[in-house]
């Protein structure tokens, strides 16, 4: 603790106390040596350092602005290297002329990257600074590549791709298009943001993981069945793909549990029940063998 001179107010520093009304997993201590970066909102608008200048005014350095590496990183650039912008060239490998195409920036830092014999190169010698430089530069690249496809949706005609619409029209087999699931169901992970709090019993509304009612809806519960099933595997299938010294390594079976809790780590253990309290079942054929499958 520190007390500030001439003032009543005192600054503590406890990291194992988490503010309260914080979410219990937000203010966790790395456990891994691992970088992550997260990127808010417009994936494709710039992201930009603030420079106050001795006028007072403020200017803005896009991250596709050759001052922005040396800006957010002085300890790699510290004699204001310019870094990668939009407007470098390529050149041809045989005779060093300028083409008339731009060097793009996964290009760059690929270059920028490389480890070659004979020379030092300052960034991989940053330890976690590289790390945190490497993730930043890959928001950049995906960020450069997100606004080339938002701005130039006419020059791609993204409806004429053949794949896809041969695809459309020959009613072709899911599981051979882009982004899908090696069960044949297309698929997105999406975080979402909520402005109250989800209380366990309001999550059965939003997310199921047992089988739905076929007398209901019968569609869902056809395709919940032929493609969202682990399994069995255990002792009624030790030969499957996901089974290692014996156990699942998916952790299934789960348990029966009547209600959906919010486990410590801030997880929800889903709503499960057995057949006698609410469940359903259903008979699968496995290797001409009539198993009994039900929520876990």
């Amino acid at each position: 603790m520190h007390k500030l001179q001439n003032d009543n107010h005192a600054i503590v520093i406890n990291p194992d106390k988490t503010p309260a009304g914080e979410h219990i997993r937000r203010f966790n201590a790395p456990v891994v040596d691992d970088v992550a970066g997260i990127m808010v909102g417009d994936c494709t608008g710039a992201r930009e350092i603030v420079v106050r200048r001795r006028s007072n005014n403020l200017q803005f350095i896009a991250d596709t602005h050759r001052s922005y590496d040396a800006l957010q990183y002085p300890l790699m650039f510290w004699k204001g290297q310019d870094g990668y912008c939009i407007n470098i060239k390529q050149r041809d490998p045989v005779s060093g002329a300028e083409t008339n195409k731009n060097v793009s920036s996964k290009d760059y830092y690929a270059y920028r990257l490389m480890i070659r014999r004979g020379r030092d190169n300052v960034i991989l010698r940053c330890r976690e600074l590289c790390q945190q430089f490497m993730v930043d530069m890959y928001a950049k690249i995906e960020g450069e590549r997100l606004r080339y496809l938002r701005y130039n949706q006419l020059k791609l005609r993204a409806e004429e791709y053949i794949h896809l619409r041969d695809a459309i029209n020959n009613n072709a087999d899911a599981a051979e298009i882009v982004e899908w699931q090696k069960r044949g169901l297309p698929h997105a992970h999406i975080l979402v943001w909520l402005i109250d709090k989800i209380r366990p019993e309001e999550i059965d509304s939003i997310i199921s993981a047992e089988l739905p009612d076929p007398s209901t809806d019968q569609l869902l519960f056809d395709i919940v069945t032929a493609n969202m099933i682990h399994g069995p595997c255990g002792t009624l299938n030790r030969t499957s793909p996901c089974m290692a010294d014996g156990k699942c390594t998916k952790n299934f079976p789960k348990d029966f549990t009547n209600d959906t809790i919010t486990n410590v780590d801030g997880y929800p253990i889903y709503r499960r029940r057995s057949p006698d309290n609410g469940g359903r079942s259903f008979i699968k054929n496995i290797n001409n063998t009539d198993i009994d499958i039900d929520n876990r």
